[in-house]
C-alpha cells in the first residue's frame, strides 16, 4: 500500500505509508527517508522517477535504484513463499509486512536501512518466517541460502550507484538488471516446484558477476514509447493558411526509434469535399483545406494524434485547434499578445473564440453576419447590438424595434446616444 494521498506509487512510497502507520507525521517520514537515503527529493509521493529520468533529473538516479532494491527484496520473498507454500500463499501479504518492518528501522531514534545492514537483513527475514509464515518452513541452510541470494541481487543493483550514468542511461542498465533477475531468479524459484533443484543450489551457482554477465546480455530494449507536447493553436489570418504549417512535431523516442504519426479522431471536412481541413505531412500538420475557414468561425475542435516505434510502444497527443472569430481575421493581429486592431472597430482582445474584449466597450460576444457586418451580445444591454464597418460607431440594438445608437468612445467615460429618446447614457 502507499500513502492515500500520493500521486506516485513506488516501493519507496510504500515505506512512506509505514512510516505513517507508526504514528510518524508525513512531513517527518519524508525528512527520515530523505536524510537516510540522501534522496535530495521534497516529497517522493508526488515524484515520478521514471518520468523525471527521462528528462534527464539527477535526483531520478537514486530515488529508481533504492526503488529497485527494496522491490527486488520483495519480488524475491514473494516468489520463495510461492514456491515454498504453493496455492495456499496470499500473494502480496509478505511485501506488506516487510514494508512495515523496514519502515520500523526508519523510524528509530537512530534509524536503520536494513537493506544497508545484513545482519539486520538476515534476521528480519528469519523472524518474519519463523513468526508470520511457519517456522518449520526453511531450513538454516535454506535461509542462509535465501538471504545470500538476496544480497547477490542486492549488490547488482548497488553497482549502478558507482559508474558514471545519465539518470537516463541508468534506467535502462537497471532494467536490463531487473530482466536478469527475472530470469536468474525469480523464474528459478518457479521453476522449483516442479523440478530438480533448491534455495541452496541457485545460491551456490549465483553470483553478482554472473549477473551482471546476464544483464549485459539484454540489448537493444525497448523502454519508452514516443513523446511529444499537447499543443494548442489559433487559426486568426485566412492569407497564406493553405499548406501553412500549423504544427511541427519534436517527437522523440529515447529509444532512437522513428516515430510514425497519424490523425486518430477530430479531423474535419466541413463542406463534404472529401479533403480534410489538417494533413500531416512529413511530421508537420499542415491546411490542406484553407476554405473550411469560414466555416469554422469562432469555433475549436480537438484533434488525436497516435504515436507508435514499430515495436509495440505507443502514445497518444491532443491537439486544440481553435479558429477565431470573423472580426479578428478582418483585423491586425498581433500572434504574441492576442491583442488585435480593427480599423474601423478600434482594439480589443480575440481569445481565439466569439469571445472578446474591447478596450472601450468591455466583453463581447461576437457573431458575423452574411452582410459584411457583425451582432455582438452584450452583457452591459443583456442584448444584442448590430453594426458594421461603414456605420460604426453608430450601431442598432436588438429590442422590440430596432434602435440606432451611437457610441462616443473619445471621452475617458464611454456613453452612448439613445436617437429614440435623444439622451447620452453613461456605459458603466
Amino acid at each position: 500500500s502507499a500513502d492515500a494521498n500520493a500521486s506516485v506509487v513506488t516501493p519507496l512510497t510504500t515505506l512512506i505509508s509505514g512510516l505513517l502507520d507508526l504514528g510518524l507525521s508525513k512531513s517527518k517520514s519524508l525528512e527520515k527517508l530523505n536524510e537516510i537515503l540522501d534522496l535530495n527529493v521534497s516529497d517522493i509521493t508526488d515524484y515520478d522517477p521514471l518520468q523525471k529520468a527521462v528528462l534527464q533529473d539527477e535526483s531520478a538516479a537514486k530515488i529508481l535504484i533504492e526503488s529497485a532494491r527494496v522491490a527486488n527484496l520483495f519480488k524475491q520473498t514473494e516468489s520463495l513463499l510461492e514456491y515454498k507454500l504453493g496455492a495456499g500463499y496470499k500473494r502480496g501479504s509478505s511485501s506488506l509486512a516487510l514494508s512495515s518492518k523496514i519502515a520500523s528501522g526508519l523510524s528509530q531514534t537512530s534509524p536503520k536501512y536494513i537493506l544497508d545492514e545484513p545482519e539486520l537483513l538476515e534476521d528480519m527475514l528469519k523472524t518474519f518466517i519463523d513468526e508470520e509464515i511457519d517456522s518449520g518452513l526453511l531450513s538454516a541452510g535454506e535461509l542462509e541460502a535465501f538471504v545470500d541470494i538476496v544480497e547477490k541481487t542486492d549488490a547488482l543493483h548497488e553497482s549502478l550507484k558507482s559508474q558514471a550514468l545519465t539518470p537516463r542511461d541508468l534506467l535502462s542498465e537497471l532494467s536490463k538488471q531487473q530482466l536478469a533477475v527475472e530470469q536468474e531468479v525469480i523464474s528459478v524459484y518457479q521453476e522449483l516446484a516442479t523440478s530438480v533443484g533448491s534455495v541452496i543450489s541457485l545460491a551456490e551457482t549465483l553470483t553478482t558477476a554472473s549477473l551482471i554477465q546476464s544483464s549485459n546480455g539484454f540489448t537493444n530494449l525497448n523502454l519508452f514509447a514516443p513523446q511529444a507536447e499537447d499543443f494548442r493553436f489559433v487559426f486568426r489570418k485566412a492569407d497564406g493558411v493553405n499548406n501553412g504549417v500549423v504544427k511541427d512535431f519534436p517527437s522523440v523516442d529515447h529509444d532512437g526509434d522513428t516515430v510514425e504519426i497519424e490523425i486518430t479522431s477530430g479531423n474535419i471536412d466541413t463542406d463534404g469535399d472529401g479533403i480534410p481541413f489538417l494533413v500531416l505531412s512529413a511530421g508537420d500538420l499542415i491546411v490542406q483545406d484553407a476554405d473550411e475557414l469560414s466555416n469554422l468561425m469562432g469555433q475549436q475542435f480537438s484533434l488525436i494524434f497516435s504515436m507508435t516505434d514499430g515495436r509495440g510502444k505507443s502514445s497518444e497527443v491532443q491537439g486544440i485547434i481553435l479558429i477565431d472569430n470573423g472580426l479578428t481575421f478582418e483585423s491586425e493581429t498581433n500572434a504574441e499578445n492576442m491583442w488585435v486592431t480593427s480599423s474601423w472597430f478600434g482594439s480589443f482582445y480575440s481569445t481565439g473564440s466569439p469571445w472578446i474584449y474591447h478596450y472601450k466597450l468591455g466583453w463581447l460576444y461576437v457573431y458575423s453576419d452574411d452582410a459584411q457586418g457583425y451582432w455582438f451580445w452584450d452583457a452591459v444591454y443583456s442584448n444584442w447590438w448590430w453594426s458594421n464597418p461603414d456605420v460604426f460607431p453608430y450601431f442598432i440594438e436588438q429590442v422590440d424595434s430596432q434602435k440606432w445608437k451611437y457610441f462616443d468612445l473619445g471621452q475617458n467615460t464611454t456613453r452612448a446616444y439613445d436617437f429614440d429618446s435623444n439622451v447620452w447614457l453613461i456605459r458603466p
